[in-house]
């Protein structure tokens, strides 16, 4: 057996690990893709790398993008009331009673589901 590599488990029926063979032939089955790939924890950890320097790029750029107000159209175009198809399902957007700056998203005019809403950019709320 080649050091550093994972092994492969599947659970019994009582959750206990079972070990497997090193290899199965999956060949002709739905798994076949599955067992197609191996790898070691440098790989993994370089991978983890590339996509946590990745994530940090874009939220890095979301954040050069990120405006800080006035609100071009300004608040006023973004309060009301919108339904569903059916008229039955609503939210109500308004202005924050407390905070000038924050609009408050009400899930059926509920004050039990509202939530606040912070300009982002462009039309973006968060």
């Amino acid at each position: 057996m080649t050091l550093n590599f994972a092994k492969p488990y599947a659970a019994l029926a009582d959750g206990t690990p079972y070990e497997l063979p090193y290899r199965q032939d999956f060949r002709y089955h739905f798994f076949e893709a599955a067992a197609g790939i191996y790898t070691s924890l440098n790989d993994v950890l370089k991978y983890s790398k590339a996509v946590l320097e990745a994530a940090e790029k874009l939220l890095h750029e979301i954040r050069e993008r990120r405006q800080s107000g006035p609100l071009e159209n300004g608040w006023d175009a973004y309060v009301g009331v919108c339904y569903d198809n059916t008229g039955i399902f609503f939210i109500r957007i308004r202005r924050s009673d407390q905070k000038e700056d924050v609009l408050q998203l009400k899930f059926q005019g509920s004050e039990k589901h509202a939530y606040e809403l912070r300009f982002f950019y462009d039309d973006t709320f968060k």
